[in-house]
């Protein structure tokens, strides 16, 4: 973990489903160039990039939060 942070799960939860609802509405702009330079990367890249991303603070929260229950008995 590079630095520890608190993060409202709903909020994380959230955005997962933002991101997910987003890569889903414009699955048409998907394959075309992230920005009006073309370059070589994509919409979905971009896309792809935010999830997993997300996907990696879900991982931190959570076993932040299995931690705490260990600490405090729950």
């Amino acid at each position: 973990m590079l630095i520890k942070i608190n993060v409202n799960p709903n909020n994380l939860n959230s955005a997962m489903c933002d991101m997910q609802d987003i890569k889903d509405r414009t699955k048409r702009l998907l394959n075309h160039s992230k920005d009006e330079d073309n370059s070589m990367f994509t919409v979905k890249d971009c896309v792809d990039d935010v999830i997993y991303f997300l996907e990696g603070l879900e991982g931190q929260v959570e076993e932040q939060y299995l931690d705490y229950q260990d600490d405090h008995g729950g």
